[in-house]
């Protein structure tokens, strides 16, 4: 049978509704495949790199499989930042690679390169037509499909959509919890938020939550205060639920085999190198009872971070708490990884009203304006708080905005002239100056052209009330924090 058909009957097998196309000669008959299929979306871009992001977004969001059309040659290989985050974060991206006939392997032909397997462990990959179509996916994979030039149609598949995939994760084994000290909880997809909101109300044992864990009805057991909480809590046994948390008292656990974890996710993976509690259980299988802590933890320190805030209004941990109450209610907020999630974690959390999501499979910076793109192309009002460098690493992101729905869109780029989280990374505060220069990347860049270049509307913000009374529609929103306050304000809460 024809490759092309075989490829696209087996997407709609998996249960595809929505492909990206970045279309190329090599690729032209499964682009035009896609075009004609009857139930498929079809986004258009003209480049990889934000396609694949955009499309990690809409599996993000959705929890279907999502399906990316790429040319032969390096044009693949820009999928591999999305496949590899798509990896970590357990999610159905699926690329499908044109190639040359195999007979071109190994020889240096124009766009030959050797792409069965380009994606390594992070995607398994399937060589059609000599490899069949896969019949279930638990994650992102690579469909190889080696096509003859040219651009004949091929007859019209239907997309329906009904496909379930994945394992059924009520058939595994329970894990029972009813004594832990605390409870972190990373990032939840809004759907899985309320049923592990209702197990952490049976559990009753304190919890540190990421903004990203979208809980529900759990406030009175909530711990604030980040990072100077977690280093002040006597712990030794910790339930950790969902993705892999950001805080650095999480990564010390390497060092302290004492603390014992649990690990639920439904990311196979415990997120520590150390080999005692190593195993994971899927979220569903979650069953927890009364623990001995039925009393919120005394350490409460939403006083004292009011306070610092309070005398530094205009520090970068201050903003988070003004853009957080310029966001309406029911709005879809993604945060950008680096500075703005943790600022974001520490000075609002985990907060009724909104969903939050991020990418937190590799923490990774590049592809982010993609991602929420995908993330929010149903909704009426989103928003990405993201960093200025992070802003730099995807430029064309806005690209696709044309073909989503007419929506408010608010992109607030915390511009702090370069890469600040390295200055809060206590083994490299003693960088000397021109290193730390270099490896913060400094600079004086605006983001006005960049948003005007794109049709956005642009918005120069200093201070609270710039907030006010935004333009509707798609909007950049450049935010200067006051880097004297910001320091004050670290000074003061690390003291």
């Amino acid at each position: 049978m024809d490759p092309v058909t075989v490829t696209l009957e087996g997407l709609a097998a998996l249960g595809v509704t929505e492909v990206a196309v970045a279309a190329g000669a090599r690729n032209i008959r499964l682009v035009r495949g896609a075009l004609e299929a009857h139930g498929l979306k079809v986004w258009s871009f003209f480049e990889e790199r934000c396609m694949g992001f955009f499309a990690l977004g809409r599996a993000l969001t959705t929890g279907h499989p999502v399906a990316v059309i790429t040319t032969s040659g390096t044009a693949a290989v820009e999928l591999a930042p999305a496949m590899v985050e798509a990896y970590y974060q357990r999610l159905p991206l699926i690329a499908v690679t044109a190639d040359r006939p195999a007979s071109y392997r190994g020889s240096g032909a124009p766009q030959a390169i050797e792409q069965v397997d380009l994606y390594g462990i992070y995607a398994k990959c399937y060589d059609v037509p000599s490899d069949p179509m896969p019949t279930d996916l638990d994650g992102p994979i690579q469909i190889n499909v080696c096509l003859e030039e040219g651009s004949a149609a091929v007859p019209p598949v239907t997309f329906s959509g009904t496909r379930v995939l994945g394992y059924d994760p009520r058939a595994t084994d329970k894990v029972r919890v009813s004594d832990v000290d605390l409870v972190l909880v990373g990032g939840l997809h809004p759907t899985q938020a309320g049923f592990i909101s209702s197990q952490l109300l049976a559990l009753g044992a304190p919890i540190v939550a990421e903004a990203t864990a979208n809980l529900t009805g759990v406030d009175h057991l909530m711990v604030t205060g980040g990072e100077k909480s977690l280093a002040e809590l006597p712990v030794l046994k910790v339930l950790r639920i969902g993705c892999v948390p950001s805080w650095r008292w999480w990564r010390d656990l390497e060092n302290r085999p004492e603390i014992e974890v649990t690990h639920v996710s439904d990311v196979p993976l415990t997120g520590l190198a150390r080999d005692k509690h190593c195993r994971v259980w899927p979220l569903a299988a979650l069953q927890c009872s009364e623990s001995k802590h039925q009393t919120r933890s005394s350490l409460n320190l939403a006083s004292t971070l009011h306070r610092v805030v309070m005398r530094w209004p205009l520090s970068e941990p201050a903003w988070m708490q003004h853009i957080r109450k310029a966001i309406p209610e029911g709005a879809r907020v993604f945060l950008g990884n680096s500075l703005p999630i943790r600022e974001w974690n520490l000075a609002v959390g985990c907060t009724e009203g909104i969903t939050c999501f991020a990418n937190r499979g590799t923490n990774g910076i590049d592809g982010l304006i993609s991602t929420w793109l995908g993330v929010c192309a149903e909704a009426q009002d989103s928003w990405l708080v993201i960093g200025d460098l992070s802003t730099l690493y995807d430029l064309a992101g806005p690209w696709i905005a044309n073909q989503l729905p007419s929506a408010n869109r608010r992109i607030v780029i915390i511009n702090n002239s370069g890469g600040k989280i390295f200055s809060r990374v206590k083994s490299l505060r003693d960088l000397d100056q021109q290193t730390q220069q270099v490896i913060e990347n400094r600079h004086h860049l605006s983001f006005q052209s960049w948003a005007e270049m794109w049709g956005w509307a642009y918005r120069s913000i200093s201070k609270p009330s710039d907030l006010n009374q935004l333009p509707d529609g798609n909007t950049v929103l450049e935010v200067m924090p006051d880097a004297k306050e910001t320091e004050s304000f670290w000074t003061a809460w690390s003291g």
